[in-house]
């Protein structure tokens, strides 16, 4: 692709908004309401649509270790039941996503999925979130557990947390190549406007996640 997207650049912009974010949040001193209102509407952003993003784009990846990585990594969300493990975690935290957090959340969710929904973009496109999302969890995955703690005590489930806290830098590390690759594969310059779009999505996502005043987030 001409004029082709730096993958790193993507990574630093997405996790420079993130730690932004959670600069702000002093989690230390919120009531547990407040705290309690992060996990549930983390939950209700990613808890299924992880893996539907990942299934989503599967089908119009074009590079094959790009194909490997999703289906790699939709195999171990799969068989190690990731989902139940987050909503375990939202349990323990008395935090199961309410009506609230789908709202403050949905807007971004559908944004993502519109973007999905071109053929000619879709592999790239789905493979930018995927990476965005995998290495900014190194910034926010520690400060969940750290909330979980707070919220459950000694009997919360943190084990969604501690596998994804060593898995996802793997992953991370995964998808960044899978990313790189992907871009060779004959994408038009046309491409960089979804990129671009697919990037500001996660922001916003993860802004609408994190930021306290969440509805600021559209």
């Amino acid at each position: 692709m001409r004029d082709r997207i730096s993958v790193q650049e993507l990574i630093q912009e997405t996790r420079h908004s993130v730690q932004q974010d959670l600069k702000v949040l002093d989690w230390t001193k919120e009531p547990e309401e407040n705290l309690r209102n992060i996990v549930r509407r983390y939950t209700a952003a990613t808890a299924v649509n992880f893996t539907d993003w990942m299934g989503k784009t599967l089908p119009w990846a074009r590079h094959e270790f790009a194909k490997y990585a999703l289906t790699d990594n939709l195999r171990c969300e799969t068989v190690e039941n990731h989902v139940d493990m987050l909503l375990d975690f939202s349990i323990y935290c008395q935090a199961f996503p309410d009506e609230e957090a789908h709202k403050a959340t949905d807007f971004n969710v559908r944004r993502i999925r519109q973007l999905l929904r071109n053929p000619e973009t879709a592999g790239v496109v789905g493979l930018t979130i995927m990476a965005l999302l995998e290495n900014t969890s190194q910034d926010f995955i520690p400060l969940l557990e750290k909330i979980g703690i707070t919220l459950g005590g000694h009997n919360v489930n943190l084990t969604y947390t501690q596998v994804h806290g060593v898995a996802d830098i793997a992953h991370a590390d995964q998808f960044s190549k899978a990313l790189a690759l992907e871009l060779t594969m004959g994408y038009g310059i046309e491409a960089n406007h979804d990129i671009r779009e697919a990037r500001l999505a996660v922001d916003k996502l993860l802004h609408s996640i994190f930021c306290l005043n969440h509805y600021a987030a559209r």
